[in-house]
């Protein structure tokens, strides 16, 4: 039989030591404590069966230590630990309960998603906001907000493969927890230290798992079966519903996950719609089932579930112009050389008679991906020519493939998809079926061709590598750092070897392709020395969700994208919230005379980035397949003599006019429905302002540590721009408490550090401030850093001792003599704690930081909380006190100390103290309806709010008036 425990939220002993019994799952078998000075990171269990056999594991009630009278310092001390206690809350009793314990600051824009989810469940949302907006912040918000209000355990994130340790790392720093990554080279280790009893998906409760792993039949059905609460899908639009068989793969495993209803789902994608209607449905039927676009309140049902915001709606109407770069667009033309313009006009007039002669209506879709790989390669560099044409010279049989599977594959790696994974590697199957059918005159023309490249390569003739190297050049000397998108890997190699042989030997050049593996691409990523100059050459494989802004603030087009989608892709890598620089430049390369690329230009990317620049979203190309946009393409094939298929005219023509229709329905039609602008930069601010007053914000965080710095000795100094301190680098120093040490950056791991010996922070996280922080290595001290949580637990710790009063950095107890009072006043700091939810299986515990305060030794007026607040945050000693006289108005309040945690706090302070729960009622009341205020109308009433009284008693400020004041 287990003995019944103290109330949950109430102070305990256990151990010989004081702790708050936390509220635990109702039928739970263990028991969770906190020890009265620590934080969710200190939390130990205990189990509840041991603890009644065993009368020395027993947990019993207790009483949080009451001030010594005799220890007393000053005002400064009080407002120490007043922050302290207040930057140490982790359960704070504010209405967004995460933000106790991320690291990052968001925009207020980025809580917005977290708002709405708040007011579903499940949670089922689409977040599509636009390219480097925030959109995993804004997920990881809300997947801590869920766990914190213990609505989940668990959660789940699913991701392309090359995203998986990015979101490991978002997850870690962003959000303190500790995940695992999930995909086939880590399973088997994971899985040998899992117990018998537990399966993967239970023993480690924060996934990230690769979405093309977990897609695998052997692997689903455990997946499903043991699948967290909530799973966030990354590039959803890779799972939409489709004909190819790895989409329909992703799709299928989307589809079973949604099929348990309580789950919560988060979708993520900037490009939901790729201007096919059904893939989109399919998509969002996951959240919101029986949802058609046919219906009159499609829009309504779909906005409950769906969020959009491109820049310029978060710039508008958020004011928030500081969060993002300006983006200059160039377009930097090249003039094809003689033999640079006879290689591609002979290439593509040799692709135009075979597909005239074998297919002379266009009708076979892979004899067009055909020509159109063989074009492409060859406008993309001689390497890439010579590497594709080379095995297709001699006359060798190809044996006959699947016709559906053959143009799937030569989409891949023609054209440029952003709903499949994009391949890299030269078209070689799709280039050796269609050149299988040349004749010998035409296979001679090929080997002409090939010596033709060959030649080209790395000489003056490539006029385009010249260009290139020439462009990157000018960045590097304006201070830019740029990126070089290619199509092919053979590319990245060609310009990666001009621009080692060209630029000084001090400038970085990181070759990355999709034969490196995801952590060979990390690792090249990682090993970028910031302090040099730098130019990564890569392809597409990290055009997509990779985060490369802190590294690079310049792209370069190599190799024009062919899907306007993918152009927004690539300059999303570097133009994105949190880029340090404030302008970065996007430069289009294309050959002036190049039919190719004068018409992915003016029919595609420039008409993109117009319709982009003036209703501030991408409206895609509609294709019920990326086969589709080789209609743009095919009559360049076939115009010959001035003759034009019409028949590829006509598809030319159609798509064109789709896109046309598309781009006015958007323009007519643009709804902030779908921004949600019920959420504004004011109803937003007033929760941020709720919160804030718990949790405090940066102003809070810079004044505690300034105060406990110079408490504690530790050299810490502003420089000239007021807004930025320098720390003495202090590594293994005695004088100074490990704890904080140890929290600080190693200076033998920072090179900045040990060179100058001090450490350079900062309190301030706008955007503006953000270049600077990079320029400098300057850290943001937010009040969940490290070094802030160690210096608020030394702070606290301390002041509990009861003992080396004199070694003390803060004491519970002050008085002072000043000017802002006419009467004796007393402050009492408490921290006050409430049960959330008291009834439900799952109370939480939250808490805050107030003051109670009254006039007279015999309380003759009560100060309100506000009057409180404001004389400990502004009253200053103004005359001096002997130790004695501060020792004797303490005695004074004796006999308050000593009720303050009887059972009934009565005696002759009993009114007082009830008229402090009044007060302290009246907060509980106002937090109440902080947390029911986030809540759709009809769960207001599911929340409910327990005061535990009495409050902890932290400390005592006693207010003396100033003799003639």
């Amino acid at each position: 039989m287990q003995l019944a425990l103290p109330d949950p939220g109430s102070v305990v002993r256990f151990r010989e030591r004081e702790w708050i019994l936390l509220p635990g799952t109702k039928g739970e078998p263990v028991a969770y404590l906190r020890p009265i000075a620590g934080t969710t990171d200190d939390v130990v269990g205990a189990h509840k069966t041991v603890c009644s056999w065993i009368e020395d594991e027993r947990i019993v009630p207790g009483s949080f230590p009451l001030p010594r009278l005799n220890f007393v310092s000053d005002h400064e001390s009080a407002q120490l630990l007043w922050h302290a206690t207040r930057l140490l809350l982790r359960d704070a009793a504010a209405p967004l309960r995460c933000l106790s314990h991320v690291s990052v600051k968001p925009r207020p824009y980025q809580l917005v998603p977290l708002l709405l989810a708040l007011r579903q469940h499940p949670v089922r949302l689409f977040i599509a906001d636009d390219v480097g907006v925030g959109k995993t912040v804004e997920a990881l918000l809300i997947a801590r907000e869920l766990y914190d209000r213990r609505l989940i355990r668990r959660f789940a994130v699913l991701a392309p493969p090359v995203l998986c340790d990015q979101w490991e790392n978002e997850i870690r720093d962003k959000i303190a927890l500790d995940p695992v990554v999930i995909r086939a080279g880590t399973v088997a280790s994971l899985e040998r230290s899992v117990p018998p009893t537990l399966s993967l998906y239970d023993a480690f409760p924060f996934q990230v798992i690769s979405i093309d792993w977990a897609k695998m039949e052997r692997n689903r059905s455990s997946l499903i079966q043991h699948c967290p609460e909530l799973v966030i899908v990354d590039e959803a639009h890779g799972a939409s519903e489709s004909r190819g068989g790895g989409q329909q793969q992703r799709y299928r495993l989307l589809k079973e996950l949604a099929k348990d209803s309580s789950r919560h789902l988060l979708f993520l994608s900037a490009t939901p719609h790729s201007g096919v209607q059904d893939a989109f449905l399919s998509l969002t039927r996951l959240l919101v089932p029986g949802l058609n676009n046919e219906d009159e309140d499609y829009q309504q049902r779909l906005s409950r579930h769906f969020i959009q915001r491109p820049r310029k709606e978060v710039r508008d109407a958020w004011k928030d112009q500081g969060s993002f770069p300006d983006r200059e667009s160039e377009d930097v033309p090249y003039t094809l050389s003689p033999r640079l313009k006879e290689l591609i006009e002979r290439t593509t007039n040799l692709c135009a008679e075979v597909v005239e002669e074998f297919d002379p209506d266009s009708r076979n879709p892979a004899s067009l991906w055909g020509a159109l790989a063989i074009i492409r390669c060859v406008n993309s560099s001689p390497a890439s020519a010579v590497s594709t044409l080379r095995k297709q010279a001699g006359e060798q049989p190809v044996e006959p493939s699947d016709l559906e599977s053959e143009e799937a594959a030569a989409e891949q790696t023609v054209a440029d998809p952003t709903d499949n994974p994009v391949s890299d590697e030269n078209p070689t199957a799709p280039a050796q079926r269609f050149l299988s059918k040349l004749t010998r005159s035409q296979r001679k023309e090929l080997r002409d061709l090939i010596n033709l490249a060959e030649q080209i390569a790395n000489s003056p003739d490539d006029t385009k590598l010249a260009a290139c190297l020439q462009t990157a050049s000018r960045l590097i000397k304006e201070g830019y750092n740029p990126i070089i998108w290619c199509r092919y890997l053979r590319t990245v190699e060609y310009v990666a070897s001009a621009l080692e042989r060209t630029l000084p030997s001090n400038v970085q050049i990181v070759p990355i392709t999709g034969r490196d593996a995801d952590e060979k691409r990390e690792q090249a990523i990682r090993e970028i020395d910031l302090e040099q100059p730098r130019v990564l050459v890569a392809t597409d494989c990290l055009s997509e969700g990779i985060n490369l802004h802190n590294h690079f603030n310049a792209v370069i087009h190599y190799d024009l994208p062919w899907n306007p989608n993918r152009l927004e892709q690539r300059e999303g890598r570097v133009d994105r919230f949190g880029q340090p620089s404030s302008v970065v430049k996007a430069i289009l390369l294309y050959g002036q005379g190049n039919r190719i690329d004068g018409h992915v230009l003016d029919v595609l990317l420039r008409k993109a980035r117009k319709i982009y620049q003036e209703l501030g979203v991408l409206v895609p190309v509609p294709t019920d397949s990326e086969a589709a946009l080789s209609a743009i393409f095919a009559h360049l094939l076939f115009k010959r003599g001035g003759q034009l298929n019409l028949e590829a005219e006509d598809s030319r023509n159609k798509t064109l006019e789709e896109w046309d229709l598309a781009i006015e329905r958007e323009r007519r039609g643009r709804t902030p429905h779908y921004a949600h602008r019920e959420w504004n930069t004011e109803t937003v601010g007033e929760v941020i302002e709720t919160i804030e007053e718990v949790i405090g914000g940066a102003e809070s965080v810079r004044k505690f540590v300034l105060s406990a710095c110079k408490r504690i000795h530790l050299p810490i100094e502003p420089l000239s721009d007021g807004r930025t301190y320098k720390i003495a680098a202090r590594y293994d120093d005695p004088r100074y408490p490990s704890a904080v040490l140890q929290a600080m950056p190693d200076p033998r791991l920072r090179k900045d550090i040990r060179r100058a010996g001090e450490w350079r922070v900062t309190f301030h996280d706008d955007p503006e401030d953000q270049k600077a922080r990079r320029d400098r290595q300057i850290d943001y001290l937010g009040r969940n850093h490290p070094f802030v949580k160690a210096l608020a637990s030394h702070v606290f710790e301390q002041a509990l001792e009861q003992e080396k009063e004199d070694e003390r950095i803060a004491s519970r107890c002050g008085v002072i003599a000043t000017n802002q009072v006419k009467t004796l006043s007393v402050l009492l700091l408490c921290r006050l704690r409430y049960l959330l939810n008291p009834d439900s299986s799952t109370p939480l515990l939250a808490e805050e930081v107030g003051v109670f305060g009254f006039q007279g030794l015999r309380a003759t007026t009560i100060l309100t909380p506000d009057e409180a607040m404001e004389l400990l945050s502004k009253a200053k000693p103004t005359a001096n006190l002997s130790q004695t006289e501060k020792r004797e108005l303490l005695a004074n309040l004796k006999d308050l100390v000593q009720a303050w945690c009887d059972e009934k706090m009565g005696g002759s302070y009993a009114q007082l103290f009830e008229k402090f729960r009044k007060q302290a009622e009246e907060r509980q009341a106002s937090v109440r309806d902080g947390y029911r205020k986030l809540l759709p109308p009809d769960q207001t009433d599911q929340v409910s709010l327990k005061l535990l009284w009495p409050p902890d008693l932290i400390g005592i400020l006693v207010l003396k008036p100033e003799v003639g004041s």
